[in-house]
């Protein structure tokens, strides 16, 4: 998390998987969120910037897509409202 916020006060991005895993089980779309993403962006004051990647996680497959939201400013809410509303726009572009 230092090294992430770090990179995020310099103007860098990062990216980060807000359930911490893949998803192997594709029984449900998303899995449940962790609060990491959410911490980071309310400590550095960043936005974030939800996004889908639909296709199979094989070794050399061309087949992945990614679809992005548009930016979310998280400061003015609790951790819990932040990545419940992160988690209903990465919703919005899995249901698109």
């Amino acid at each position: 998390i230092e090294e992430a916020e770090k990179v995020l006060n310099s103007g860098g991005t990062i990216g980060i998987f807000p359930e911490g895993t893949r998803n192997k089980e594709l029984k449900e779309p998303l899995l449940k969120f962790k609060h990491g993403a959410v911490v980071i962006a309310q400590n550095t004051g960043s936005k974030i910037v939800p996004f889908y990647i639909n296709g199979e996680y094989k070794v050399f497959r061309r087949k992945l897509e990614l679809h992005f939201g548009k930016p979310i400013d998280v400061s003015g809410m609790t951790t819990d409202e932040a990545n419940d509303y992160l988690r209903k726009e990465v919703m919005k572009l899995i249901r698109k």
